[in-house]
């Protein structure tokens, strides 16, 4: 069952309410954004406008995800499981991101702010993958409480950061996390541990900028680098100070690409509460590590 066959169902309940309500409250409030912007000057129309654009896009964005959330579970046969949920959702959001959201903001006055979407995307396939630990559980809660019992972030201060929105990103990611493991969802446990690790290490090379692009193959900007240049570079300038951490950072990434479906098919991951105390161990390494060092 793919979104596709979706929109050939006009009479569904989730397409006539995207169509009718929720793509009309769209138009709404961003009409109402830019007469907002119009009646300021150039500095306090920049202010509003970027939290304008994430604010409704992320709002629209979330109440398609719940209500096709709510038509998937209501609808699947007894066969359907996590992965169909999974591609049936990143269905979803590619439908809404690239051909609702992006189009509505990418003319003027909005087409500045297009890098606030990227985080919205992000926030979306996050909400999947927390709704599905709760769907499709791979542990009952009494197997996976058992195994992360005593299981927890060592280390929260993030004083070391240098970058405010880094920090701001970070903090939010790490309460997420602590929310995750106590609920036992594995899988945003694995995804969510990746996100921190790029953070923190993305905010410590940006203090170091002259000195770590040269290092990269491509001289690429730092922020269009890959986790996985990320953390060979910072092994490299001794961010990471041993090869081991660097090591256990690069098994942190290759969690974090459980966020793709089809990557948790093509490379066969175990997502499971043992990985997921592994991972949690690695965070606070590298947390102890730069808290120490910074």
């Amino acid at each position: 069952m793919s979104f596709l066959q979706l929109q050939s169902l006009p009479a569904k309940k989730i397409r006539r309410d995207l169509e009718q309500e929720l793509i009309q409250q769209l138009l709404d409030e961003r009409n109402n954004l830019f007469s907002d912007m119009s009646t300021r000057g150039l500095l306090g129309a920049n202010s509003i406008g970027e939290t304008g654009v994430y604010r409704i896009s992320r709002k629209f964005g979330l109440e398609v995800l719940k209500r096709s959330s709510n038509y998937f579970l209501e609808h699947r046969s007894p066969t359907n499981d996590r992965t169909e949920y999974e591609s049936f959702m990143h269905d979803v959001i590619e439908y809404i991101y690239s051909v609702i959201i992006v189009p509505e903001f990418s003319r003027p006055p909005f087409n500045g702010w297009n890098h606030s979407l990227n985080t919205i995307k992000l926030e979306f396939e996050r909400w999947i993958q927390t709704e599905a630990e709760v769907q499709f559980p791979i542990y009952s809660s009494a197997e996976s409480s058992d195994i992360l019992s005593n299981c927890t972030i060592n280390y929260n201060n993030l004083d070391f950061m240098n970058s405010p929105t880094l920090h701001k990103i970070v903090k939010r990611d790490l309460n997420e996390l602590k929310a995750a493991l106590n609920a036992n969802s594995i899988k945003s446990v694995l995804v969510l541990s990746g996100s921190i690790l790029e953070g923190i290490l993305l905010d410590i090379l940006l203090t170091k900028r002259s000195e770590a692009e040269p290092h990269h193959p491509k001289s690429l900007p730092l922020e269009k680098w890959q986790l996985s240049e990320i953390i060979d570079i910072a092994g490299k300038l001794s961010i990471l100070p041993t090869e081991a951490i660097a090591k256990f950072s690069h098994g942190v990434r290759e969690f974090r690409n459980l966020i793709h479906p089809g990557r948790e098919l093509k490379d066969n991951l175990v997502i499971a509460a043992e990985e997921a105390r592994i991972v949690i161990e690695v965070v606070n390494i590298v947390l102890r590590t730069l808290s120490k060092t910074e």
